[in-house]
């Protein structure tokens, strides 16, 4: 059986843009009439939709209507804001993605709070969608344990498999405890806000600085024990 590799976006895969923070202010303001200062939005490793909710309720405004509204002027705007301020791949992604999806047995997928067309969006900017033809997104639940738990069933859909393990790549503790509650390993990678001491308190199966090392990072997400749900 395949492995299925679920890697999450921003801070692991891109980091450096501000270009969420720039769609969300334009958004806010274009839907709202409302200037938010960004600067101190702690979005690392949050849903979108988690992310939209908490400016609203820092507008005083509680309404689906409006958060739905807002989210579809949010991926408007995120067009524009990536091309202005793409970002840059992580260290070692590149390669390594590479080399994974030319290996037998391993199937890549995405765990992101994004929303399906935002991270279409991020990745397309690097030329790195084409690794990910599936995965769990922000519209699949508002925390990322239902999203690694969407990610998991649609790669078992598409690819009709299942798996002998699943291992979770992230940068924050919230990829983690979304590994956890689906019972499966987690690769930290200390790429965004977190480093590696942080990632193993947060209980990460395995904690690294980067993705530069490709021979051990792969002898590392081929060698962890089968996840018995998957198996």
């Amino acid at each position: 059986m395949p492995i299925l590799l679920l890697f999450d976006i921003d801070g692991t895969l891109i980091r450096g843009s501000r270009a969420a923070r720039m769609a969300f202010a334009a958004a806010v303001q274009a839907c709202l009439g409302a200037a938010i200062d960004t600067s101190t939005l702690e979005s690392a490793g949050k849903t979108d939709f988690r992310i939209m909710q908490e400016i609203l309720d820092g507008q005083g405004l509680d309404d689906a209507t409006i958060e739905e509204d807002l989210l579809a002027c949010y991926v408007q705007q995120l067009v524009d804001a990536v091309g202005v301020d793409p970002g840059q791949v992580c260290p070692g992604v590149r390669p390594l993605l590479h080399r994974l999806a030319a290996a037998e047995g391993i199937v890549l997928a995405l765990g992101t709070g994004n929303l399906e067309r935002c991270a279409r969006i991020k990745l397309a900017a690097h030329d790195l969608g084409g690794y990910f033809q599936t995965g769990g997104f922000g519209e699949d639940g508002l925390e990322r344990n239902a999203i690694i738990a969407a990610g998991i069933s649609k790669a078992k859909a598409r690819y009709q498999t299942r798996f002998r393990h699943v291992v979770v790549i992230g940068d924050t503790p919230y990829d983690i405890a979304g590994a956890r509650a689906n019972g499966v390993q987690s690769l930290g990678v200390a790429t965004g806000p977190y480093d590696v001491e942080a990632l193993r308190q947060a209980g990460a199966t395995v904690a690294i600085p980067d993705l530069t090392q490709a021979e051990s990072v792969i002898a590392a997400l081929t060698s962890f024990p089968p996840s018995t749900p998957f198996s």
